[in-house]
């Protein structure tokens, strides 16, 4: 199994400073449609092609995401094993164990899945205690157990199996030029981020062959979002 790796991939978190960003609700999202039909696929065809996204979008995104957390569950929540299934990430344990492990469940599972909700990390630029007037690059989990700093979405319609999505979104504006409270400049955060997350969206789109089709704040774009005069 070829899963991408970062250097630092087990260095611990930092807590940012929530100066010129901070928690918006909807603040963007990412989706690639999917129109392959799995009508006449099996259970087992149905889930590898869940566990061969998922490892498709985490090695797209592997210069600036990395998994914390992974859930999903049985599409029949009558069967017994319709318990949700969880998988979290200890940040002193092997990473690439952690991943194998995940996409091994998937691929195995003995049920149809509803959909996969994937919790990422962000290995993005931001101010820090340390660190208040220049930028750092550092793993960002997110605001506090609430708001997760990138999730990821896949999704299978089990009722038509011809519809089908993998999507990314975040609620905050650490991409984004104006502060959360348009009061605060984020220009130099954005200027710092914006290249990392259209690397990654780049390489997204040219694995799934698919355009991307964004949502979300003035400016986005499926590649991010566009500098303020391009708006």
């Amino acid at each position: 199994m070829n899963i991408n790796l970062l250097e630092n991939i087990n260095f611990p978190c930092v807590k940012p400073l929530y100066d010129t960003w901070g928690a918006k609700s909807e603040a963007g999202s990412w989706t690639i449609n999917l129109l392959d039909d799995f009508a006449n696929a099996s259970v087992r065809e149905r889930n590898a092609w869940y566990a061969d996204t998922m490892l498709s979008t985490i090695n797209a995104f592997a210069s600036i995401a990395r998994i914390n957390w992974v859930f999903f569950n049985s599409v029949d929540q009558l069967k017994s094993i319709s318990e949700e299934k969880s998988f979290k990430w200890q940040i002193d344990k092997p990473y690439n164990d952690f991943v194998e492990k995940v996409i091994d469940e998937i691929r195995e599972y003995p049920d149809d899945i509803s959909s996969i909700s994937i919790h990422v990390d962000l290995f993005v630029y931001v101010y820090t205690e340390k660190s208040p007037d220049k930028p750092v690059q550092s793993w960002v989990k997110g605001f506090g157990n609430y708001v997760e700093i990138g999730q990821f979405e896949i999704y299978l319609d089990q009722l038509r199996y011809q519809e089908h999505y993998v999507e990314f979104y975040i609620k905050h504006m650490l991409f984004y030029p104006d502060s959360w409270n348009y009061q605060e400049d984020n220009t130099e955060l954005a200027n710092l981020n914006q290249p990392l997350l259209e690397e990654a969206l780049r390489k997204w789109e040219k694995k799934f062959d698919a355009e991307i089709d964004p949502d979300g704040l003035n400016g986005i774009y499926k590649y991010g979002y566009l500098p303020e005069d391009q708006w």
